[in-house]
């Protein structure tokens, strides 16, 4: 994505290379320190919030998850966060996704990150044995956030990204109190029916998850198996995940999974 470099916000000891991603709740920026080191940056701007209040909340959000998350392999590292009010803006610095091609060798002109749902459209249906590993690490770093009374509220194969070859939430900005009351956010086919902002919320995304993962199917398509898939040497497993996956999509929040846990 090409940007007018005086559209590129000013971040102390980094140069901004290439804008990677755009939403709705900001720029994904890859950036290189003065080092040399390659890391990814987010911008959210205070002009794309209607009130002040929301764009607070969003920051709160990463200072709550920064104070969690320190430390934890399994959690995005967040290396640094930053506001300039002149400018109307926060960021916050991270470990960059591996590249889909090179993986740790970035190549900044050409760089793509590996997140699941590239992964996914590459390669279709993972193995059975590949996609319960890959459950279980998201799994276990979710359940470090209920754990802290965090909730994620965008669980999605395009929020989750690869680094080191690990498996890890992204889009850690919109990881708020599960006490707090936030902006609706969350994409169809991944929200609950009773919509996002709990626990029980994070876990129906996470079992819409786990069926994409499991099936190769759109998560518009659950509870559909393919018949290829039942007929699979990997379909004992499968069966076995998708008991997780139906109690996960269980349209009562009270018959889920109490929690990643």
């Amino acid at each position: 994505m090409r940007v007018d470099p005086q559209d590129r916000p000013a971040i102390p000891d980094y140069e901004l290379l290439r804008l990677v991603g755009r939403g709705s709740y900001g720029e994904v920026w890859l950036a290189r320190s003065v080092t040399g080191v390659f890391r990814v940056i987010k911008v959210v701007r205070r002009s794309w919030f209607p009130s002040p209040r929301p764009y607070e909340r969003e920051l709160e959000g990463i200072s709550r998850y920064q104070a969690a998350a320190s430390g934890r392999p399994r959690q995005l590292a967040l290396l640094h966060v930053g506001r300039n009010d002149e400018e109307g803006y926060f960021y916050y610095v991270m470990e960059p996704a591996d590249d889909v091609e090179a993986g740790s060798a970035i190549d900044p002109d050409r760089y793509v990150p590996l997140t699941l749902k590239e992964m996914i459209a590459r390669r279709g249906r993972l193995p059975a044995a590949e996609a319960v590993q890959i459950a279980l690490e998201l799994a276990r770093g979710l359940a470090v956030l209920h754990g802290e009374n965090l909730i994620h509220r965008d669980i999605k194969p395009s929020n989750v990204i690869f680094v080191q070859r690990v498996p890890k939430l992204a889009d850690v900005g919109l990881v708020a109190s599960s006490e707090s009351t936030m902006t609706c956010v969350g994409t169809p086919g991944y929200v609950p029916p009773e919509g996002p902002g709990d626990v029980a919320g994070d876990v129906y995304s996470f079992g819409k998850l786990l069926y994409e993962l499991a099936t190769g199917l759109d998560r518009n398509r659950f509870p559909v198996i393919p018949k290829e898939v039942v007929r699979s040497p990997d379909a004992p497993i499968i069966r076995e995940l998708n008991t997780v996956v139906l109690r996960a999509c269980d349209p009562n929040p009270r018959e889920r999974h109490a929690s990643a846990e």
